[in-house]
């Protein structure tokens, strides 16, 4: 039998640009479900793998040399890319289209956990299984048998936020309630946050930190997390700040939380970032008169540190040129520029806004603090006590009012205006104000009281709400 020569029957030689995609194809298959779970720094480097290894064997059989460029810029065996790959990536990942443009698995935690009780997914594990090994998502139990972590049993041994992240798409043992942090008090500076945090340590199912302002994410991560995060520093966050031993002992059935106000300030790096990183957790934000804050803010710095404008100038010329409303360059300015930064990332219905001048109130407060703590999951008929005001500086300080010309008042009340009702525009617009004119009638009654203390020289006395 004459066996036929292949190059004298037809046969050819495949083309490069058929290797590529046969390649290309086999790899998007292989791949398909590692993809899926991965985040966009993985993705980048599969890319940059996968093609430089396709043009490594175009370059074997074509005879080129390895340090050949391609057509599309990148040098086989370096780690530039053109990043337009990406995209193709995430079509493959079938990522929903969202204005936020969050991570795809960050979206599948949110969903499925920002809720107060998520189902679990898994029966508990039996507590007459002794656990002998305890080895990435998966543990040896006495028979020798190996089965899948569950959220509690990956969570106890977490040391950094990523880890924390990562058991929260584990299954959940039976009779979990919360998630781990549950809620974070973001700010803002003045509003009553204290207040409020002391008033939800004090129910039976929440875990009140060992500190109020942690601003681990701010200072230990350097507004950069989970990156930027201090390998010491977040061990401790978990451990002393979140309390992860006693959430653990309590089998997941006590609220987790801590409130640093400088987050919501750092909008725009914190809010994507957090999304990220925690998407379950549930974010609970106080306004407050924003005149009334700025200047609580700066006499809190004179108090505190005796330093700050107020150390140097009058409140008139410090609120309009060195305050939390104008001038400093640590955060936003106005709440619309924070607050439209977390609606663009977040969900609205993981974020909750307070007035101050209702959570302040004897005749809103108990409906206000009621709202939190149904927004949060907690009964919201515990503690019996109300909100205790806290750091409150209008009785210490100067209780009879700044003295400030009307023109100065007056200048600072049409400097913040727009930001109002652009904010409240905002918060219409994400269902998160039931009564705007009752809002801003609140507001605008404290300009109007300031405004009545003018006498004929125009000198007023400027309290606070």
């Amino acid at each position: 039998m004459v066996v036929p020569n292949p190059l004298k029957t037809g046969f050819q030689r495949p083309t490069p640009w058929a290797i590529i995609l046969g390649i290309a194809f086999v790899g998007v298959v292989l791949l398909s479900p590692l993809i899926m779970t991965m985040d966009r720094t993985e993705i980048k480097e599969t890319i940059i793998e996968s093609k430089g290894t396709a043009l490594s064997y175009l370059n074997a059989w074509s005879g080129g040399s390895k340090d050949d460029e391609d057509e599309n810029g990148m040098e086989i065996g370096d780690d530039t890319v053109d990043y337009d790959d990406y995209d193709d990536v995430e079509k493959v990942r079938q990522a929903p289209p969202s204005p936020r443009k969050m991570a795809v698995d960050a979206e599948a935690v949110a969903k499925k956990y920002f809720m107060k009780s998520p189902p679990p997914s898994s029966p508990s594990s039996s507590s007459q299984e002794e656990v002998k090994k305890d080895e990435g998502n998966k543990v040896e139990v006495a028979d020798g048998k190996t089965k899948s972590k569950t959220f509690l049993q990956a969570l106890a041994v977490c040391k950094d936020m990523v880890c924390v992240r990562e058991a929260h798409l584990l299954p959940r043992e039976e009779g979990v309630t919360y998630n781990f942090p549950h809620f974070l008090i973001i700010g803002f500076q003045k509003a009553a946050t204290t207040s409020l945090h002391v008033h939800l340590g004090k129910h039976d199912d929440a875990l009140r930190p060992a500190n109020k302002e942690p601003e681990f994410f701010t200072n230990d991560c350097k507004n950069n997390p989970p990156d930027g995060c201090k390998k010491d520093a977040s061990e401790k966050y978990i451990k002393e700040t979140l309390r992860l031993d006693d959430f653990i002992e309590s089998k997941g059935s006590k609220a987790t939380y801590e409130s640093s106000t400088h987050v919501v300030r750092r909008a725009e790096k914190m809010a994507p970032a957090l999304y990220k990183l925690i998407p379950w957790t549930k974010i609970i934000i106080s306004l407050r008169e924003p005149i009334s804050r700025a200047a609580s803010m700066l006499i809190h710095m004179k108090d505190v540190y005796n330093e700050g404008c107020l150390a140097e100038k009058d409140l008139g010329y410090c609120l309009h040129a060195r305050s939390q409303i104008r001038g400093l360059h640590d955060g936003t300015n106005t709440y619309y520029d924070a607050l439209s930064e977390w609606f663009k990332h977040w969900p609205a219905e993981q974020i909750h806004i307070v007035q101050y001048e209702e959570l302040t109130n004897p005749d809103t407060e108990d409906s206000t603090i009621w709202g939190v703590k149904e927004f949060i999951g907690l009964d919201p008929n515990l503690p019996k006590a109300g909100l205790t005001v806290i750091n409150d500086r209008r009785f210490r300080i100067q209780p009879d009012g700044w003295p400030m010309a009307k023109k100065q008042y007056e200048k600072v009340i049409n400097l913040v205006k727009p930001d109002v009702e652009a904010t409240l525009d905002l918060m219409e617009r994400h269902g998160k104000v039931k009564d705007r004119k009752k809002w801003m009638e609140r507001w605008e009654s404290v300009w109007a009281k300031n405004l009545e203390t003018c006498d004929t020289n125009d000198k007023c006395t400027i309290n606070l709400s």
